[in-house]
């Protein structure tokens, strides 16, 4: 656990700030998923890429401001 308090300690704010909007996305499209197994739409498919798209690119961005890519 201290291992893990640390390394947050340590996270670069930029990489921090990518973390949260990559959860934000994923919090967004886990909600989609949840409205669209009730009643799926094209637009709700539409929302669904987009916010998987958008959590890709900052969990991208997040791996490279670790230095993990």
């Amino acid at each position: 656990m201290e291992n893990m308090l640390n390394a947050i300690k340590d996270m670069p704010l930029k990489a921090a700030y990518y973390m949260g909007k990559r959860d934000a996305y994923r919090k967004e499209m886990a909600d989609t998923l949840a409205i669209a197994k009730v009643k799926t739409s094209p637009v709700l498919i539409g929302r669904i890429k987009v916010y998987y798209l958008l959590a890709d690119m900052y969990d991208e961005q997040f791996a490279e401001e670790m230095g993990w890519v």
